[in-house]
């Protein structure tokens, strides 16, 4: 009897493999990281849809636009504020645990309005709050 978790395995990889180079052929960059995490997905028996449905490079550029615009909001001169980074990095920090994702490159595409809503309605922690002259 033949091993059919090796033949679906093969198939996996195969499809994985396919999957891969349609991206590239429509323009995709692959860094090393996503594809460590595309066979680290494949090892756990997650779908090749998984995979599909990550985020493009202008939906992280507009997570990141609204990060941003949210920041000025919250303090207008962010850029000159020495709490700055540790505001952007709440924020994303925040967007992130949304999506269950510890990285822009894994956001599923299910999450992205969970995580604009996120991003309209945070509130600064009070701990950022101390190191700023924001009232409360």
């Amino acid at each position: 009897m033949r091993n059919k978790k090796g033949l679906w395995g093969c198939i996996g990889s195969i499809v994985i493999i396919l999957a891969f180079i349609a991206g590239l052929a429509t323009g995709a960059i692959y860094s090393a990281e996503i594809l460590q995490q595309i066979l680290a997905l494949k090892e756990r028996g997650e779908t090749l849809i998984t995979i599909l449905n990550w985020i493009n490079d202008r939906q992280k550029c507009e997570i990141m636009a609204h990060i941003d615009r949210k920041a000025h909001t919250i303090i207008p001169d962010v850029e000159d504020s020495l709490i700055a980074d540790e505001l952007y990095s709440d924020i994303l920090q925040m967007a992130l645990r949304e999506a269950g994702v510890n990285n822009m490159d894994s956001i599923n595409t299910k999450y992205l309005a969970s995580i604009h809503e996120a991003i309209d309605t945070y509130q600064i922690p009070e701990c950022l709050r101390e190191q700023t002259t924001i009232p409360r």
